[in-house]
């Protein structure tokens, strides 16, 4: 995999990780607190949902280096 591939997976997996917690949160499968501070310049998780962002990031960012690594 190129640095530039890597790259680009990290940003999507990134995106998505983002994405799944925000649509987690409005269908009610989390309930807590997701931005430390929602009216910040910076996204800064509470700790719950920064876990959470780890563990979807980990695994979306796995699926996109399998699948350029496929090419």
């Amino acid at each position: 995999m190129t640095d530039n591939q890597l790259s680009i997976a990290m940003e999507l997996a990134s995106d998505r990780a983002h994405e799944r917690i925000l649509r987690d949160k409005e269908l009610g499968m989390f309930n807590s607190k997701i931005f430390e501070d929602e009216y910040a310049t910076i996204t800064v998780y509470t700790d719950e949902a920064q876990d959470l962002f780890n563990e979807y990031y980990d695994e979306y960012l796995s699926l996109l280096t399998d699948f350029f690594e496929a090419l």
